[in-house]
């Protein structure tokens, strides 16, 4: 519809085509590949699946980060579709052979199932990693209770860097310095042991404030609103190759 989408892409030193291995977000892309606020990327570890042949796409959703048009919901019905268009813009481009595949965890894992329900016809596997199909159980609603320990510190961290804009160079420098195992481990340490002393006065854009009360408050009940943002009445549609990823540390939030 007109509507950019932008994103941060990745090449190897090279001049043929590879393929291409898409990352996509609902919210800014500026902080990963940079080890923060954790040391963790949860779009893959890009520096390794360059180097073995892959381009890499991080791309935001639209009206997140650096991206055009009016942010929707998380998972709106719409949004599928335009993962599906990106990843079909990308597989006529010269750097890619016109094979792609997904990657990411979290958000960037749920949104795979339903982008590969949508049958792109260049999307050739996915790989979800710490994902959920059930956006009402498994992410929103735990046991019947509004898992507000997770959305509270979420929709105010994310909301709150929306707009964030780090130069590439930097981005890089930091992913770098902070991609050593040894910094890692006192980072982590430090998040852990600091938590409760770390600064909790954070300021939301206005839409993300009103997109955590209406599903604190307006939103208790599994409806439509959920099932349709929600992978699993798709799975049967999904007709490539999916591996699964999941680790024991995070059964409170991804199932």
């Amino acid at each position: 519809d007109g509507t950019i989408l932008r994103g941060d892409l990745y090449r190897p030193r090279a001049r043929q085509a590879f393929p291409l291995l898409l990352a996509w977000g609902g919210y800014t892309k500026e902080l990963q590949n940079t080890g923060l606020p954790l040391p963790i990327n949860e779009v893959g570890q890009v520096g390794y699946l360059i180097t073995r042949g892959y381009c890499h796409l991080t791309a935001n959703a639209r009206g997140t980060g650096k991206s055009q048009g009016k942010r929707l919901l998380p998972f709106h019905e719409s949004e599928p579709k335009d993962v599906a268009d990106v990843i079909e813009w990308a597989a006529t481009q010269p750097w890619c052979d016109g094979n792609v595949g997904m990657i990411g965890m979290s958000y960037f894992a749920a949104i795979q199932y339903l982008a590969a329900a949508q049958k792109p016809p260049h999307l050739k596997a996915i790989f979800p990693y710490l994902g959920f199909t059930d956006l009402y159980r498994h992410f929103t609603f735990h046991g019947g209770a509004f898992h507000s320990g997770f959305f509270a510190p979420y929709y105010s961290f994310v909301g709150s860097t929306q707009h964030l804009s780090i130069s590439p160079w930097l981005r890089h420098l930091l992913g770098y310095i902070l991609g050593h195992p040894w910094i890692q481990r006192r980072i982590t340490a430090f998040f852990f042991k600091n938590e409760e002393k770390m600064p909790k006065q954070m300021h939301p854009e206005g839409s993300w404030m009103r997109d955590f009360a209406r599903l604190a408050f307006d939103l208790p009940y599994d409806t439509s609103y959920y099932r349709e943002k929600s992978a699993w009445p798709v799975l049967d549609q999904i007709q490539i190759p999916v591996c699964l990823g999941t680790n024991w540390g995070n059964t409170g939030l991804h199932m």
